[in-house]
């Protein structure tokens, strides 16, 4: 599999979100907040992203005089307010920002039409393994001539349904990022994906009525406060900026998952990942995927397993969410397993050699989608096509 090379340089705050001792201050909260840019830096000729420093529970980037930033407003007819371009180089002149000899007015920074626009690459490489194939797509930015990824993901193009994502999780700079309401509208990407389906008709209530009636012979167990949500698998929030938390809304970075495990014990895993980040104060390296397809009784009382398009089995609805989270520098990882079923009525027999990482939460109650931990390489001897890393025990949280 490709991976995803994303160095996070995380630049150190002075004392104060003003300008002193000729160092530049930005605040994502204040000077970023709308039509945010990408703030990436150079580094041996690169572009590489830039990560903030918390201060008050806001991320802060400062710059020192005489260093420089690039920013950047990817997107029809977007560019940076300042210069009108698509990419600016900031330079810090003893407390100014200038681009050149000119300084930056306030609000110069940000975008002119949107938020930075990101797209999707789909690769000629395979990940997976055996019948569970797919291909490497990368979620990023394209800046000049450089590609910028943020997220990737292994999806099987010809079922519709995604393996696995990866992404970093900057634990530096988590209690500092960008805490907005906005919430991006799930994108298809190139044409090349979801073939002769529509995703944005699939999930909708009306549709998931249809084809609970038709594989089931009824729809009883949907509702208005349960249905087949559209399940992030990179989560937007485990992103800094908001520019990489709108990224996350692509269809290839979901998967159908029960709202009340949505919102339920899933998003306490989620949660819980961001603290551990921010606890273990470094990067980790989160994998989340699907595995098997959900099976409910029809009204006979015999197992059906649940596509949202069933003429053509496509898109299936996953029976399992996990979670690979890995520490690189002790290389410890843990396995989380999570049951996309909230309609049992006893705990379900397990993938893996259950594990009791100290520190993560317990999360058991059925009907809000059973929780368990794994180790990894129990966990791997089932779901084959994991990503192969090194994991050395099992990641706890700090006592």
């Amino acid at each position: 599999m490709l991976v995803v090379t994303v160095t996070l340089v995380v630049v150190v705050i002075v004392q104060s979100a003003q300008c002193k001792t000729g160092s530049c201050n930005l605040s994502l909260q204040k000077d970023l907040s709308q039509n945010e840019p990408l703030v990436l830096t150079v580094v041996q000729d690169n572009l590489e992203w830039i990560m903030p420093e918390v201060r008050n529970n806001q991320g802060v980037i400062s710059l020192e005089t005489g260093k420089h930033l690039v920013i950047a407003c990817p997107g029809s007819k977007n560019n940076v307010k300042a210069n009108g371009e698509e990419t600016a180089y900031v330079k810090c002149d003893r407390g100014s920002l200038k681009i050149g000899s000119k300084r930056v007015a306030e609000g110069g920074l940000r975008c002119s039409h949107s938020i930075a626009d990101s797209e999707i690459w789909i690769s000629q490489l395979s990940c997976g393994s055996g019948i569970y194939k797919g291909t490497v797509i990368q979620l990023g930015y394209q800046v000049m001539k450089e590609w910028l990824p943020l997220v990737e993901v292994c999806h099987n193009i010809s079922r519709g349904v995604t393996l696995y994502t990866y992404h970093p999780l900057a634990g530096h700079s988590i209690e500092g990022a960008v805490k907005s309401n906005q919430r991006g509208n799930f994108k298809i990407g190139p044409t090349e994906l979801f073939p002769g389906i529509s995703p944005n008709t699939l999930y909708t209530q009306k549709r998931q009525k249809e084809v609970f009636k038709k594989i089931l012979g009824s729809s009883s167990y949907l509702n208005g406060s349960n249905f087949l949500a559209k399940g992030h698998l990179s989560p937007d929030a485990d992103f800094i900026f908001n520019s990489g938390q709108m990224l996350t809304y692509y269809y290839v970075n979901a998967a159908p998952q029960w709202q009340k495990f949505n919102a339920g014990n899933w998003i306490s895993v989620e949660n819980a990942v961001r603290r551990l980040s921010a606890q273990v104060d470094d990067k980790l390296d989160v994998y989340t995927g699907t595995y098997g397809v959900l099976k409910l009784k029809n009204n006979k009382g015999q197992e059906r397993m649940i596509y949202l398009e069933p003429t053509k089995k496509l898109v299936p609805v996953p029976e399992v969410f996990w979670k690979l989270v890995r520490h690189e520098g002790s290389s410890s990882c843990t396995v989380v397993v999570g049951y996309n079923n909230v309609f049992l009525t006893k705990p379900p027999s397990t993938l893996c050699s259950p594990a009791d990482p100290s520190g993560w939460p317990k999360l058991t109650d059925l009907r809000k989608g059973y929780i368990y931990y794994c180790d990894y390489h129990s966990f791997s001897e089932t779901v084959t096509y994991v990503p192969q890393v090194e994991c050395d025990g099992l990641l706890e949280f700090p006592s």
